[in-house]
């Protein structure tokens, strides 16, 4: 029988879409979709049992990540527009291919922290850890090359592992919360004293707040490709949401492609602030978007 293999997910685009012929079952650990070949039963959802025992190991494991960052990674970090006293905040780490203590822990592998080899799943990966209230309830390894898939969550799905919320949770009341996608475009603003909250991926949704917010803007990378697959996901992602929505467009200025991370570096935050005080109404997006 074929062994299991990782694709394409068709729903997505993402490369992290696990198929497993031994079950009949494929799932995207970068937006949660399910498939199931003809006649096989769909399985229900299940929670790890302790999830706040995740928590804590997560934590432990956040303290060693973050023991581990090196200079090399420091480096990369500030190229990217990190401030050494949020990588102390935020305890950003850094994973060894090696082995640990830690991993022998009998949540080790429940957690996706380690496989079944009790071998590490974000290797050689600078780690963000996702907090909130002091612990921590996920993180993301992001490579420092270009061989292999950039962003890697820990095995099993978030729902699975508790992984509730988003990146830069908002515990407290705020005028206005920014949603984008990913760790390092999420920081940036914050740095700045703009409320945002970074999804692990366009597919990927998390709990914002566990408090209220007034209003809402979504905003993320700008593209001329794929722009079908970006409206898709904004729309997706509003829709998700109880409350009004805004969406703010980052300008291409002549580019294919815009990110939010070299937008602020090359461009400044008060130009940002101002794309993001441009937002217009979801129902108003929807209508020139579509």
């Amino acid at each position: 029988m074929t062994s299991a293999y990782k694709t394409t997910c068709p729903f997505c685009g993402g490369h992290n879409f696990y198929v497993t012929p031994q079950n009949g079952m494929s799932y995207c650990f970068n937006c949660t979709h399910t498939a199931y070949e003809q006649g096989q039963a769909k399985q229900e959802k299940i929670r790890f049992h302790a999830v706040e025992d995740l928590r804590n190991y997560y934590t432990e494991v956040t303290a060693y990540y973050h023991s581990c960052l090196g200079s090399q990674e420091h480096a990369y970090l500030r190229e990217r527009g990190i401030k050494d006293r949020t990588i102390e905040e935020l305890k950003i780490g850094f994973c060894p291919a090696s082995t640990h203590a830690l991993y022998l822990s009998p949540i080790g592998i429940d957690s996706g922290i380690v496989n079944t080899t009790r071998s590490p799943t974000l290797a050689d990966r600078i780690v963000f850890p996702y907090w909130l209230d002091g612990k921590v309830t996920d993180m993301r390894g992001r490579s420092l090359t270009d061989t292999e898939m950039k962003y890697k969550s820990p095995f099993h799905s978030a729902y699975y592992r508790g992984a509730d919320y988003s990146f830069l949770t908002k515990t407290g009341p705020a005028k206005t919360v920014v949603v984008t996608e990913g760790e390092i475009k999420a920081i940036l603003p914050n740095q700045e004293g703009l409320s945002t909250v970074g999804m692990p991926g366009m597919n990927s949704f998390r709990k914002i707040s566990t408090s209220t917010y007034l209003k809402i803007v979504l905003c993320f990378d700008n593209q001329k490709r794929k722009r079908q697959h970006l409206l898709a996901s904004i729309k997706r992602y509003a829709e998700k949401l109880s409350c009004d929505v805004w969406i703010a467009t980052l300008p291409l200025r002549g580019k294919e492609k815009q990110d939010i991370d070299s937008y602020i570096m090359q461009y400044g935050i008060d130009s940002y602030k101002k794309v993001i005080a441009s937002a217009v109404p979801f129902r108003t997006w929807l209508h020139y978007a579509y």
